[in-house]
């Protein structure tokens, strides 16, 4: 709450303090004017904004569907903030922003894209992966809709494609990664696509991951459920086990949402977790040009 008071509360008093708002954190993107041809530096005047050599310029914005949209600037700051704070509720942020759901939904959307693309970027390596030497990750498939081999009740055997979970310990960093069937041929490129070389690799006995005992790029322990929590070695799956509580709270259990897994691993690697960090975050990431374009 301080950091609404303090931060977004001033920049709703008027257009022209969320104009100057929206301009400090580098929401703006126009660069240059189509009259004067020099760097544009918009003004407030009589009720719009103008360069100041007085050609009034279509304002654009770093997301496309803002820009494309007939938001005040009010609105623009008050959706940034409510996104933040109830990433998964599109209903109660309309509402609150008096915008039309399918809107916040479009504003959501490309956001997400823009936090998938932040999320495979890593500047130590210069591409996203989890692990390295001496780093721990822990591996898990689960269904969200059903038990695994179709163990439960039957309402709790419905059909649904599983997800492929990655949890890196100590830094909170995570993938969740829909496959179609829990196969070697359909999850080994996707471990080679997000695990580095060097990590050690912890799973449990599930047959698929046995070719990560043969791949001597990385160091794999398995943890045997039908007899111990813990392997003989001393490594374990808890974390990545107990990370699937958080998945069906996030995303529910009849369907996977590739947009709702962005918002919560997104999240989850804010170290603190809280609206301010995540909120910073978001319009860091929102703001760089290099994560509004597709990786190439």
């Amino acid at each position: 709450m301080p950091f609404f008071i303090d931060t977004i509360v001033p920049a709703l008093s008027s257009e022209e303090a969320a104009w100057m708002y929206l301009q400090h954190i580098g929401m703006i993107g126009n660069s240059t004017c189509r009259e004067c041809n020099t760097e544009m530096n918009m003004i407030w005047v009589e009720d719009a904004f103008r360069c100041i050599c007085g050609y009034q310029e279509a304002v654009e914005f770093c997301l496309q569907e803002v820009t494309h949209s007939r938001l005040s600037l009010r609105q623009i700051v008050l959706v940034l903030y409510e996104i933040a704070k109830s990433s998964n509720c599109v209903a109660q942020i309309a509402e609150v922003c008096g915008m039309d759901r399918k809107l916040v939904y479009l504003i959501k959307s490309e956001i997400a894209e823009c936090l998938k693309r932040w999320m495979l970027y890593d500047s130590r390596e210069g591409y996203g992966f989890l692990g390295g030497h001496g780093t721990v990750v822990e591996i898990d498939e689960a269904f969200l809709g059903r038990r695994k081999n179709n163990r439960g009740s039957a309402e709790n055997r419905r059909q649904g494609d599983p997800l492929l979970g990655f949890v890196e310990r100590g830094s909170g960093r995570c993938y969740f990664v829909p496959v179609i069937r829990r196969t070697i041929v359909e999850m080994y490129p996707i471990i080679l696509q997000h695990v580095l070389p060097g990590t050690i690799v912890v799973t449990d006995y599930w047959r698929s991951y046995l070719a990560l005992s043969r791949d001597p790029d990385f160091q794999h322990y398995r943890v045997n459920h039908s007899v111990s929590f813990v392997s003989p070695e001393g490594y374990h799956t808890n974390t990545v086990e107990g990370s699937w509580y958080q998945v069906r709270k996030t995303i529910g259990t009849s369907k996977t949402s590739n947009n709702e897994l962005t918002w919560m691993m997104a999240r989850k690697r804010c170290a603190l977790n809280t609206t301010y960090t995540f909120y910073t975050k978001m319009i860091e990431v929102i703001t760089d040009r290099r994560f509004r374009e597709p990786c190439t």
